[in-house]
């Protein structure tokens, strides 16, 4: 394995794939050979041969099958798919290959296919696991009445987990059943009246509806029952700050500053403390270094995004608000509630796009931002078009002109830059602005491309020329 290894760090393929082989051969079951071989199959694009490697680690029942599908979903996707469709169609009894194919199309958020997957396994094996993971594919729906059912279904089969009663308020929470959420967390607290999660929770749920008393309360009690909870201090402070008492505000912001001290790659608590108190630098400072991260295999974005959409917003950074805010929906950050009052995107709800993004996500928010007139849906939208095609022949279009700048070459420097700008009823591109970037030269480069852009057929609203906002992201990478 070792050689192989090294063969593959040097880009000789060809060996590398004869020691993994080799190693099969003497140990058909060891998962992490076939795990390698697929790897440099991908990189040799041979997706179909990488995609029966996968499968047979499956076979194998290593777990963590969330992690390997998600490795592979985007390079391999169709030729797994189809292997695994194989699989439950040669071996209809067994519930692993349907459950297989769930977690693939739920990867590719799918949902609908993930639910049916799924639904499919739990009638050949019931498993309360995979009820759960139905329930959490019918709140990326956004169909919560069902996700409510189901763990309602799983409560009153396994009643003393918590966890499951927390995603339950979670979902009530979500359809606009703030006083059931509530409750549900109540029943927590009666259960196990020492743990501060619960406390903290629950007074996130009252902070969010606007009972600051209440959840001030629930706050204290958390701290006292954990006091080096940055987060709770940050609640705290927060609610002193609403209350007037700025210097009881900042010294709890400044103690969940000092508390996560040793996290701050990876601190909220520490981002939201420099946004209240109005240090911006350093709240985007803090934010940028999060983002900065590789996030694990397992892990949604969403809930980072949105938690990055908060602190811009805070500190007064609309167009990098609305980014984040717009790639939390993406990766299924869809609570549409909650985002009509909370308070950390107040400047975000001001917003012409943001206002245009809720519209189009939820077209009850029509009539609450009121940007179209009194209609409340379109029968047909229609996306604008660059030179007649899809918006991905844009990004053709900039790359062939874009010119890596010589300072930002000489000094290794690379990443994304994020462009923002409408797309006005005349095809004509406006308002165009760098809204993230790593780099003043390679922000300066990826403007002075898209700036250049020819006018696009619009987008239309039930055949009708309409404005359309895009963030448009610029790869540079150097080789």
């Amino acid at each position: 394995m070792e050689q192989g290894r090294n063969y593959e760090n040097k880009c000789d393929y060809s060996k590398a794939l004869r020691c993994y082989a080799q190693v099969i051969r003497t140990n058909p079951r060891y998962s992490a050979a076939y795990h390698r071989r697929a790897a440099v199959y991908v990189k040799l694009k041979k997706q179909l041969d990488a995609s029966a490697d996968v499968v047979r680690i499956l076979e194998l029942r290593e777990g963590n099958e969330m992690a390997l599908l998600k490795e592979y979903a985007a390079s391999a996707y169709d030729d797994i798919k189809e292997r695994l469709i194989m699989k439950a169609q040669d071996n209809p009894g067994q519930s692993e290959w349907p459950y297989y194919l769930g977690v693939l199309s739920e990867i590719r958020r799918h949902y609908k296919d993930a639910i049916n997957y799924y639904k499919r396994a739990v009638s050949l094996s019931p498993d309360i696991s995979i009820d759960i993971k139905i329930a959490q594919c019918y709140d990326r729906l956004t169909n919560w009445d069902d996700a409510i059912a189901y763990m309602d279904s799983v409560i009153e089969r396994n009643p003393e987990n918590d966890n499951n009663i927390l995603l339950r308020a979670e979902y009530k929470y979500k359809s606009g059943d703030y006083k059931g959420a509530v409750e549900d967390i109540s029943k927590c607290i009666e259960s196990h009246p020492d743990r501060a999660l619960f406390y903290e929770q629950r007074s996130w749920y009252e902070f969010s509806m606007g009972f600051d008393d209440e959840a001030f309360e629930d706050v204290q009690k958390a701290i006292k029952l954990n006091p080096g909870a940055a987060g709770a201090y940050v609640r705290r402070g927060r609610i002193y700050q609403i209350r007037g008492q700025e210097e009881k505000a900042f010294d709890d912001f400044i103690k969940a500053i000092d508390l996560d001290k040793d996290k701050r790659n990876t601190s909220f608590a520490i981002a939201y403390s420099y946004a209240y108190m109005g240090m911006k630098e350093k709240a985007a400072e803090q934010i940028g270094r999060i983002l900065g991260n590789k996030f694990p295999s397992t892990m949604n974005p969403g809930g980072v995004y949105y938690d990055a959409a908060c602190i811009y917003s805070l500190i007064g950074d609309i167009d990098a608000g609305v980014y984040w805010f717009v790639s939390a929906l993406n990766y299924g950050r869809n609570n549409y509630f909650h985002y009509l009052r909370d308070r950390d995107i107040d400047n975000l709800r001001a917003d012409d796009f943001f206002k245009n993004v809720m519209c189009e996500r939820w077209p009850d928010s029509l009539q609450e931002y009121n940007i179209y007139g009194p209609k409340t849906h379109y029968d047909e939208f229609v996306a604008p078009k660059f030179e007649g095609q899809e918006a991905s022949r844009f990004s053709k279009w900039v790359n062939q002109r874009l010119e890596y700048p010589e300072n930002a070459k000489k000094n290794s420097i690379q990443g994304k830059v994020v462009l923002g700008f409408w797309i006005e009823e005349d095809g004509s591109m406006t308002d165009l602005k760098v809204i993230i970037s790593p780099d003043k030269d390679l922000s300066d480069e990826a403007f002075r491309v898209a700036s250049q852009s020819p006018k696009w057929t619009p987008c239309t609203r039930d055949g009708k020329p309409s404005r359309y906002h895009y963030y448009f992201p610029v790869i540079f990478q150097l080789r």
